[in-house]
């Protein structure tokens, strides 16, 4: 009972009730009171304005122009046209065009030439289903269209 444990405690008792602070207890505090010090004075460093002043190269402005240029005119994706009409005459191909920019004039038409055919395709659409919305309303007047997958610039979307 009588017994005493072997743990260090923070405190030594005098005896009549009084307690002392051991040395690194002080150690402690003044390390605490330096962190505090320290974090104070670099967090209201960090809020005090300046400026910066960037010095760049006008040659750089006119290589991302330039880059910026090329890549605007290669800038295509993967999507949808319906195509309306294709064949070898190209007189019936720009009469099918005229008619259908008569129809529909909203909707961008794109004249294609692969060997030995003329193909005259519509739209651009990023998924089949946008396809298909307006392919349901071209259909009772071109009743040949259908829907193919094919490049489609960004730009244009």
């Amino acid at each position: 009972m009588g017994e005493m444990n072997n743990y260090p405690t923070p405190f030594c008792s005098t005896g009549n009730g009084a307690r002392t602070v051991l040395p690194f207890q002080k150690e402690r505090k003044s390390c605490r009171s330096l962190m505090l010090l320290l974090l104070l004075f670099f967090t209201s460093s960090s809020y005090s304005q300046s400026t910066i002043e960037i010095i760049r190269d006008p040659r750089v402005d006119t290589l991302v122009s330039r880059y910026a240029a090329v890549h605007r005119r290669k800038a295509s994706i993967d999507g949808f046209r319906i195509q309306i009409a294709a064949g070898s005459n190209r007189t019936n191909i720009y009469k099918v065009k005229s008619e259908f920019n008569r129809a529909f004039p909203k909707i961008k038409q794109y004249l294609i030439y692969q060997a030995p055919n003329f193909k005259l395709r519509v739209g651009n659409y990023r998924t089949r289903l946008e396809a298909y919305k307006d392919l349901q309303e071209i259909l009772p007047v071109f009743n040949g269209a259908f829907i193919i997958r094919d490049e489609i610039k960004i730009l244009e979307l």
